[in-house]
């Protein structure tokens, strides 16, 4: 021990007898290469300098914190990932503000404390946008009651090729254009091809 602290020499070469506790008086360091990984201090504050894996066992690897190791939980490996908090709710901040929260509803709020729908967006002048990869693609929001999403519903889209916006609705399954404003603004009911300000085909 120097200067209040302690580096250990510690080697597992396959005893069953290789301790499972060491007591240091106020730090606990391990170096390798000459560069020091890993730092217990007196309060309890570990640091880390460089990536942590966790070994994947029986298809994942976890990662638990919080007094009861089923509330707090990070799981991951195989073919899933998630993360599991048994918390009223899950905040993400950047910038050292709060950006997304879920709350215990499963309701996610964008800019909003406290989400009143199953999606709250708030911000100055706030925008959604949809947007396809390449030009003359369709880029579509659907709005549907049963829960495939594809039988009964309404849609608005703007189709690329051509440059249209369109409403329209879901039966059975089967889109039909209601309405079609094209970029030149000229509007059609019951048809995709207006030929003047306002054409009505029905």
């Amino acid at each position: 021990e120097t200067g209040g602290s302690f580096v250990p020499n510690l080697t597992d070469q396959g005893s069953t007898s290789f301790p499972t506790s060491v007591a240091f008086t106020s730090k606990f360091a391990a170096t390798t290469a000459g560069v020091q990984r890993l730092s217990i201090d007196d309060s309890g504050t570990s640091t880390f300098v460089g990536d942590l894996k966790i070994a994947e066992v029986g298809n994942k690897g976890q990662l638990f914190f919080g007094t009861d190791n089923t509330s707090y939980e990070i799981k991951g490996g195989g073919t899933y990932g998630y993360i599991s908090l048994n918390a009223p709710l899950l905040r993400l901040d950047t910038g050292g503000a709060e950006r997304m929260r879920i709350d215990s509803s499963g309701r996610l709020g964008l800019g909003e404390t406290n989400p009143e729908s199953i999606l709250h967006i708030k911000g100055g002048n706030p925008e959604i946008r949809v947007a396809s990869s390449v030009d003359g693609q369709t880029s579509r929001i659907a709005l549907t009651e049963d829960q495939d999403g594809d039988t009964h519903g309404g849609y608005m889209q703007y189709v690329g090729n051509g440059d249209t916006l369109r409403l329209g609705i879901i039966n059975s399954g089967t889109d039909t254009d209601v309405l079609t404003i094209k970029d030149d603004f000229q509007v059609g009911l019951s048809t995709i091809s207006p030929e003047g300000k306002f054409t009505v085909v029905g």
